[in-house]
C-alpha cells in the first residue's frame, strides 16, 4: 500500500504545474514592488517597513504561501467532500454581510472581525472552485447536455446574486468568468456557451438601458455598453496573496476534474 501511495505521490509532483506556481510567484513579487514604491514617498524617515503597506501585505503573502504548501500536501480528495459544508457556509456569510456588513464607499462589502475587516467574497471564490469542480467531475460524462450545464447555473446563481446585492460588479464578473472557465476545462459545448453569454448580455442591457444607465457604487452614472463595465472591474484590488490562493485552488480544481478514484 505504501508502495502504492508513493507510486501515485510521485507521479503527482511529475505533473505539478511548475510554470503556473513561478507566473504566481512572479505576480506576488512584482505586486509587492508596486506597493513599495507607491507608498515610499508617504513615509516617514524613521517608520520601519513592517510599518508600511508593504509590509502587511508581505505577512498577507506569506499567509497565502502557507495555504498553498497545505494545499498541496494535502489530499485534493478531502476538498471534494468538503464542497456542500463549504458552500452553505459561504452563502450564510455572504447572506449576512448583506444584512449586517460594514458600508464604505457606496457598498457593503466587509464584516467588521473587531480587529480588522473580513471580505467574504474572496473566500467565497474558492469555494465556488471547489464546488463547481465537484459538480462537473461528477457529471463529467454528460457534461454536453445543455440541462446539466444549467444545473450548474443553479450552484453559481446563489453566491452571484449576494455579492451583486452588496453591490460589487467587479467580483460578480470574475464569478462569471470562474464559470465559464471551468465549463470549458469540463468539455461544455462551446453553443451552447455562447447561447447562455449572448442571452446574459441582453438580460444585462436591456434594464439599464429602459433607465437611462445604473449607478455605480460612487454615485456617478456608468453607460450600459460592454466598455463601461471596465468602469466596476478596475475597482476590484487584489492582494498579492490572492494571487498565490487563486493559483493554487486553479490547480485543485483542475486536479479534481481530471480525477478518477486510484
Amino acid at each position: 500500500m505504501n508502495g502504492y501511495r508513493s507510486t501515485i505521490e510521485v507521479k503527482y509532483w511529475r505533473n505539478f504545474d511548475y510554470l503556473l506556481l513561478l507566473v504566481a510567484l512572479f505576480l506576488l513579487g512584482y505586486g509587492l514592488a508596486m506597493i513599495y514604491s507607491a507608498s515610499l514617498s508617504a513615509a516617514g524617515p524613521d517608520q520601519s517597513i513592517w510599518d508600511m503597506p508593504v509590509g502587511r501585505q508581505g505577512l498577507f503573502a506569506l499567509g497565502g504561501l502557507v495555504v498553498f504548501a497545505g494545499a498541496v500536501a494535502a489530499d485534493y480528495r478531502v476538498f471534494r467532500n468538503m464542497a456542500l459544508p463549504l458552500y452553505v457556509a459561504v452563502l450564510v456569510v455572504l447572506a449576512g454581510v448583506v444584512a449586517l456588513g460594514v458600508i464604505s464607499h457606496g457598498a457593503k462589502r466587509w464584516l467588521d472581525l473587531g480587529v480588522s475587516l473580513f471580505q467574504p467574497s474572496e473566500i467565497a471564490k474558492i469555494v465556488l472552485i471547489i464546488v463547481l469542480a465537484r459538480f462537473f467531475s461528477q457529471y463529467q460524462k454528460s457534461i454536453k447536455s445543455l440541462p446539466v450545464l444549467l444545473m450548474s447555473l443553479v450552484i453559481l446563481a446563489p453566491p452571484l446574486a449576494l455579492i451583486y446585492l452588496q453591490p460589487n460588479l467587479g467580483t460578480v464578473i470574475v464569478f462569471a468568468a470562474v464559470w465559464v472557465g471551468m465549463a470549458v476545462m469540463a468539455g461544455a459545448r462551446l453553443l451552447h456557451l455562447a447561447a447562455m453569454g449572448l442571452l446574459a448580455a441582453l438580460s444585462w442591457s436591456a434594464p439599464p438601458l429602459a433607465l437611462g444607465g445604473v449607478k455605480s457604487s460612487g454615485g456617478r452614472g456608468c453607460l450600459p455598453d460592454m466598455m463601461s463595465l471596465s468602469c466596476s472591474a478596475l475597482s476590484v484590488s487584489h492582494s498579492s496573496s490572492d494571487l498565490v490562493m487563486s493559483s493554487t485552488f486553479s490547480r485543485l480544481s483542475s486536479m479534481i476534474l481530471r480525477a478518477r478514484m486510484y
